[in-house]
Parts: C-alpha cells; sequence; structure tokens
C-alpha cells in the first residue's frame, strides 16, 4: 500500500514529505478518490526532483491527480513520463510563468 493510498483510506491527510501538501476538493468528501495532491518541486534539490515527482504520481490511484508547483516549465518531466509511463496521465498547466508553473498531472 502507498502513502497516498493508507491516507486516502485513513480519511485524514498525515504529514507530508518536504514540499508535498494535500488540498482537499469539494467532491472528495464523497469520494476520497479526487484528492489532489500538491508537490512543490522548488524547496527539493535538482537531482531529486524527478524521482520525488515519479514516487507521488506512482502513488496515486486512477482519478486522483497531483499539482505539481515549479519555477520553470518542467516540460522534460513531461516528456520523460511519456517515455515511462506512457497512456497513464494527463497534463493541463493551470500557470504558465514566469515565475511559477503549476500542472495537474492526472492519473488515468
Amino acid at each position: 500500500m502507498t502513502r497516498a493510498d493508507s491516507v486516502a483510506r485513513a480519511g485524514a491527510l498525515a504529514a507530508p514529505p518536504l514540499g508535498v501538501s494535500y488540498q482537499r476538493s469539494i467532491q472528495e468528501t464523497a469520494d476520497m478518490s479526487t484528492t489532489s495532491l500538491e508537490l512543490d518541486v522548488r524547496p527539493i534539490p535538482p537531482r531529486e526532483k524527478h524521482p520525488s515527482i515519479f514516487r507521488a504520481f506512482d502513488g496515486l490511484t486512477s482519478g486522483q491527480s497531483l499539482v505539481l508547483v515549479n519555477d520553470h516549465d518542467p516540460k522534460p518531466l513531461r516528456y520523460q513520463l511519456q517515455a515511462e509511463r506512457p497512456e497513464t496521465f494527463d497534463w493541463v498547466y493551470e500557470a504558465e510563468g514566469p515565475e511559477v508553473w503549476r500542472v495537474r498531472i492526472s492519473r488515468r
């Protein structure tokens, strides 16, 4: 069981690791599968960013999403996800710089 699964099953949100916060949507009260995880990778050291993002993504179940917050366009991450996790996600920009990028990555 992943951390995201155990948190969703518990119905409560535990303290997240560095750079991660959990947000609840209105729908979540009826269906815990709509949990949105926010992952702010700005404070994470560069070599740990992609592994942290992949761990967070791999912890999602179908219908869940993570909102990635970064200080640059994470386009290279999208290409890496397409290569390593093909046909498993949707990618929607919520903010496109110049200082902050927010991308909602949803698990199919």
